[in-house]
């Protein structure tokens, strides 16, 4: 069976170019990335490495910044609010209540260590409230943590207006942009963004790269102790191959690449009105372009899930019972949501390797098992 893969905002099939350009970075050029006082092959594995770094940089038009090289954006983000935290000492930390994990258990935690977390209410789709957002900072703020795409919904937020206000209030902003770039383009010679958190395999580059960017004048105190990697901040061998992967998925990653995508969620979401019953939960404007999030009333998003499954269809739920937990998405609870609603969304992620006939397919597998799951539902009464 050819499985239809429709979670692609969780992770993405590796581009065969990408793969290219790694593979000489496991079979020749494999030396472990040293300065000039070391060998060749370590002075050439050094290159490739800060010509990754350059690029991104560049990329970003980030010229007063670092780029801080780590294996996942979970860790760039507990670098991100753990080091400014630590170096700080003591004070608030506000973030949206919409953040992926990392970022919600990463405050969890500092909370534990004495540092008080507030949280910026959200809108019916998600977007941040920016009077509330005024309202939470004060001069013991250490730092905001706001992403730009959200990971279920899809909901974009405003990182000028957002930069701008802690531009004004004085303190650090820092944004996951893990779901965003490079799908959209970020200037941050444009933005008022401190720290920036992104990833490599939700854009066909590999896992176990991503990149904290961060202002030179922003001190940070490391998680990992060791040697003097990536500016004394991250202790630890360069992962190089998935480096140089993360180069080329960027290099490559352009606007019909994102038009494609985005004709494919527009076109799902122009069929699905061919069943009844449906909320959409990601707003339409303001939205990335291959994320759909969508409740099937009066039926469970597990059981949908794991029927679509069985046809070979991969999505998820949008609660979190794959990560071992019955409980709701929290996402979709601080939209407002009720639990029942939250339970039966479902998240559709769309890339470049899909095709219009595989949501064609997909439609009618929805018709069959949102018809056969609401003939079961005791709330569930024909129109």
């Amino acid at each position: 069976m050819n499985r239809i893969y429709f979670d692609n905002a969780a992770t993405t099939r590796v581009d065969d170019d990408v793969l290219k350009a790694m593979i000489p970075f496991f079979t020749q050029n494999y030396a472990i990335a040293s300065s000039i006082f070391s060998h060749d092959d370590g002075i050439i594995a050094q290159e490739a490495l800060e010509g990754a770094r350059g690029f991104i940089l560049n990329k970003l038009s980030a010229k007063d910044y670092r780029c801080i090289f780590t294996s996942n954006p979970t860790e760039s983000n507990n670098l991100a609010l753990k080091g400014a935290s630590f170096a700080k000492k003591s004070g608030n930390i506000v973030v949206s209540k919409i953040e992926d994990l990392s970022i919600i258990n990463t405050v969890k935690f500092l909370q534990k260590k004495g540092f008080e977390i507030r949280y910026v209410d959200v809108d019916g789709k998600g977007f941040v409230s920016l009077d509330h957002l005024k309202q939470l900072i004060d001069d013991n703020t250490i730092l905001v943590s706001i992403q730009h795409a959200n990971q279920e919904i899809g909901t974009l937020q405003d990182l000028s207006a957002i930069g701008e206000i802690c531009k004004q209030k004085n303190c650090i902003y820092h944004c996951d942009a893990t779901f965003s770039f490079p799908f959209l383009d970020i200037d941050l010679s444009k933005l008022n963004i401190d720290m920036l958190t992104i990833g490599s395999d939700t854009y066909y580059g590999p896992k176990g790269a991503s990149a904290l960017i961060v202002k030179n004048s922003l001190e940070l105190e490391p998680l990992i102790s060791g040697g003097y990697q990536e500016y004394n901040l991250r202790a630890g061998t360069q992962n190089i191959p998935a480096i140089i992967g993360m180069k080329k998925a960027i290099e490559i990653f352009d606007k019909e690449t994102f038009n494609y995508i985005k004709s494919l969620k527009d076109y799902f979401l122009e069929k699905i009105n061919q069943i009844p019953h449906v909320r959409l939960n990601s707003p339409q404007n303001a939205s990335h372009p291959g994320i759909v999030n969508a409740t099937f009333l009066y039926i469970e998003g597990e059981s949908l899930t794991l029927r679509l499954n069985l046809k070979g269809v991969s999505v998820i739920t949008g609660s979190a019972c794959f990560s071992k937990s019955l409980e709701a998405s929290h996402v979709l609870l601080s939209c407002g949501l009720t639990h029942e609603l939250a339970h039966g969304s479902i998240r559709f992620s769309f890339g470049k390797y899909n095709t219009f006939e595989e949501i064609d397919k997909t439609i009618e597998y929805l018709k069959e098992d949102v018809a056969f799951l609401r003939n079961l539902s005791p709330l569930y009464k024909e129109d």
